[in-house]
């Protein structure tokens, strides 16, 4: 919960899998700008992921 369990001051940080990625696609495309699509492109081939 923001503010009780974490704040700004915080790092928050994600794994990102193939499976992630493919949840993001299926239910929550419409909510991804393109600009993330991009990001998430490059991550994708920065750490390896098919």
């Amino acid at each position: 919960m923001f503010g009780r369990h974490f704040d700004e001051k915080d790092e928050i940080l994600s794994h990102i899998t193939r499976q992630s990625i493919d949840v993001l696609k299926t239910s929550f495309k419409a909510d991804v700008s393109n600009e993330e699509w991009l990001l998430i492109r490059g991550l994708k081939s920065r750490f390896g992921i098919p």
